[in-house]
């Protein structure tokens, strides 16, 4: 939902200069979720503050662990993994699909896919999503 009066541009604009700050300050998971995640989520891509959950538990094998975004509708239902704004998206493939797998999936960014795969699957959701506020692998 955009806010009356401001242009999606604007909230892009506001997005990406957030993203730079955060980078620059080495701004933790929770700053970048705050400060960029939910504006994404919210007014860029329009979902509804009643169809996000966050923290949402996930248990198995008796430990609990907690899901940064689930968003769900009747028809729709999407996980999303959030990390900081430093971590390391660069070198994602140019094409429209990949396989989760190759050299361009390593260290804290394949932790964060697998995570959100493992996540995805206990939820059994539709999509799963990991983000640092500036690259999306969905």
């Amino acid at each position: 939902m955009l806010v009356p009066g401001v242009s999606r541009m604007t909230a892009y604009n506001d997005i990406i200069a957030a993203v730079s700050a955060l980078r620059a300050s080495d701004a933790n998971e929770a700053e970048t979720r705050f400060k960029v995640i939910d504006e994404v989520v919210m007014r860029v891509l329009g979902w509804a503050k009643e169809d996000i959950h966050v923290e949402e538990r996930v248990s198995e094998d008796g430990k609990d662990q907690f899901l940064d975004y689930l968003i769900q509708t009747a028809q729709t239902s999407i996980l999303i993994e959030a990390k900081r704004a430093r971590v390391d998206f660069t070198g994602l493939p140019q094409t429209g699909r990949a396989k989760l797998k190759g050299s361009w999936l390593r260290g804290d960014l394949q932790k964060a896919v697998k995570q959100a795969r493992d996540y995805g699957r206990r939820k059994s959701v539709g999509f799963c999503a990991v983000t640092n506020g500036d690259g999306w692998i969905i």
